[in-house]
């Protein structure tokens, strides 16, 4: 498969496309071939990128699309959250130095290469070291809503963060027209991100737990250093980038003195030849002076540096890495010198991206691509709102269907129901002219009741239950209470089987109540199951008197006596 990157080079704050040019592993094209001054339709880019495309093996998709620093800026900011929303809100809300103070908007890095949502994008590279870890330490932010990484914001203490804030609109419009012509974009980024994907000898295409399964246990854990690289841009302009495995930590730009090329003694003027960028120690004083800034905001120092300048003056490279070397001296510095240190630095990439899998399990993260261009929604995902939105549309056309034709059982129901209820008020006042209904009594009321009335005129008399031996247990009781030394009190005797006898006998003395209960109980003939005298012996009611309170109930009949005794 041959890795393509587009390179987009754009106007001044990415304002429009200037050229676009398409570089591979061993290959490199530029659209339009002539470099034009004005700017250059999305769309016509798109389609130069289908023809290039289709004359190789793998024409659906382009690996990366890459946009230069035109338009971008590296900058810090003081965050509660490094989630794009909140980032874009704080940026933007003019308070991005930590305070509020009576500096206008747009006056700021951030406001002046994104002041809008709509054109530009703001995401961060690197977190500080009071970052919140979990939730734990933090409010949740923006409830339901998740970054990139699948993570819920998370409100914690300010902390200063380095961002990167891009005008992107030109590869918005363009990995839409590659979309429309069926052209997926696999990743995009920034040229820092590509140039620390090129330059870093840390990167890996690997995450470090396949690294550790494929090649064995890591006898000793390193601490990756800080790699710095610089890339001269033949245009004018000089490009560094920090970076941590290939990870991007910060990035900058400075524009640099053109000069047209002199010609040695006895040649031809070189009219014809493209000016040439001039890098001394100006540069480098600048240079360092800019890194040692970001060294103090970021408690980070290059260990190494990386250096791909032109091939037009070795000498002026030589000075260059002399006078680098004088005032950055605890990094060793490699360089190298190319005709064109851009298309080297994306050909690097592209060697580099040709070992990495097509589909990775990481999460696009700031640090590494620019999340918002390479997670853009595309053709797939509108079709997939599109056949949800007709999935939805269906159910709901089914449920109203079916709403539809409950209705009619409802009215057919109805109607049923208003026969069925004619017919029965016809036959009610045909066999039961005396049911009638009456307010807050029902047609159906009446007709039970009347119903219930002729049954029981219907059915026989229920047999009375025969009555209980009063008089003979009255005689018996008069055997007991009739001795002198008692006196009754009351007497409460019913006929019910279920009925509580009462009986209440007032003795004079306590040994006379116990003897009472024993004959009252030993009395032959008695049709009761037991006196029971109470706990209590009321010993108030009659001054120098026992008064006690029986209970008894009436004995089971003899089923077998009954029915004798019924016999003629």
């Amino acid at each position: 498969m041959a890795v393509r990157i587009c390179y987009l080079e754009r106007t001044d704050r990415g304002g429009s496309i200037r050229r676009a040019r398409l570089i591979g592993q061993t290959t490199s094209v530029s659209f339009p071939a002539d470099e034009p001054t004005g700017a250059v339709e999305p769309a016509l880019v798109a389609r130069w990128i289908a023809d290039q495309l289709s004359q190789t093996r793998d024409t659906s998709s382009l690996s990366l699309l890459c946009l230069d620093t035109d338009g971008a800026v590296c900058s810090w900011l003081t965050s509660p959250s490094t989630d794009a929303a909140v980032l874009n809100v704080v940026a933007r809300s003019g308070v991005a130095g930590g305070s509020v103070d009576d500096t206008p908007r747009g006056s700021t890095a951030l406001e002046f290469y994104a002041p809008d949502l709509l054109d530009s994008s703001i995401e961060a590279l690197t977190e500080s070291a009071n970052a919140p870890k979990s939730s734990s330490r933090g409010i949740p932010l923006l409830k339901g809503r998740k970054n990139a990484a699948g993570e819920k914001p998370v409100l914690g203490s300010s902390q200063r963060l380095a961002v990167l804030a891009l005008a992107d609109v030109p590869g918005r419009l363009v990995i839409d027209a590659l979309d429309e012509l069926d052209i997926a974009v696999d990743g995009a980024a920034s040229f820092w991100h590509t140039m620390a994907m090129a330059w870093d000898p840390a990167w890996s295409a690997r995450p470090a737990a396949a690294i550790t399964q494929d090649s064995g246990p890591i006898q000793a854990q390193t601490v990756a250093t800080v790699v710095a690289t610089i890339v001269i841009d033949p245009l004018g302009k000089l490009l560094w980038c920090w970076s941590r495995e290939g990870t991007l930590l910060v990035g900058g730009s400075m524009r640099l003195r053109v000069a047209s090329p002199i010609s040695a003694p006895g040649d031809e003027p070189a009219a014809n030849e493209p000016p040439q960028a001039i890098f001394s120690a100006d540069e480098v004083n600048r240079l360092t002076a800019e890194w040692l800034s970001w060294s103090v905001q970021t408690g980070l120092c290059p260990a190494q540096v990386t250096c791909a300048m032109t091939d037009t003056s070795p000498d002026m490279v030589a000075q260059f890495g002399q006078a680098l070397g004088r005032l950055w001296p605890q990094a060793p510095i490699d360089a190298a010198m190319y005709a064109d240190p851009i298309a080297a630095t994306i050909s690097r990439a592209a060697d580099r991206l040709e070992s990495t899998p097509r589909k990775q399990e990481t999460s696009v993260k700031g640090s590494t691509a620019l999340v918002g261009l390479s997670t853009r929604h595309g053709r797939e995902h509108r079709q997939m709102y599109i056949w949800s939105a007709l999935a939805i549309a269906g159910v709901a056309l089914l449920a109203t269907v079916i709403s539809l034709r409950l209705g009619s059982f409802e009215s057919r129901a109805r109607e049923k129901a208003a026969d069925v209820a004619s017919e029965s008020a016809k036959l009610v006042k045909e066999h039961f002219p005396d049911a009638r209904p009456g307010p807050g009594y029902s047609l159906l009321k009446a007709t039970t009741d009347e119903v219930m009335r002729l049954k029981n005129l219907a059915e026989p008399p229920k047999r009375a239950e025969p009555p209980m031996p009063l008089l003979e247990e009255l005689e018996t009781i008069s055997m007991v209470t009739g001795n002198s030394n008692y006196a009754l009190e009351s007497l409460d005797l019913e006929s019910s089987s279920s009925a509580v006898l009462k009986l209440s006998i007032v003795a004079n003395s306590l040994s006379e109540a116990e003897a009472m209960t024993e004959a009252l109980n030993s009395i032959s003939g008695s049709a009761v199951t037991r006196w029971d005298e109470p706990s209590v012996i009321d010993t108030t009611s009659k001054p120098g008197k026992f008064k006690v309170n029986y209970t008894a109930k009436w004995a089971p009949r003899d089923a077998k006596a009954e029915k004798k005794a019924d016999k003629p």
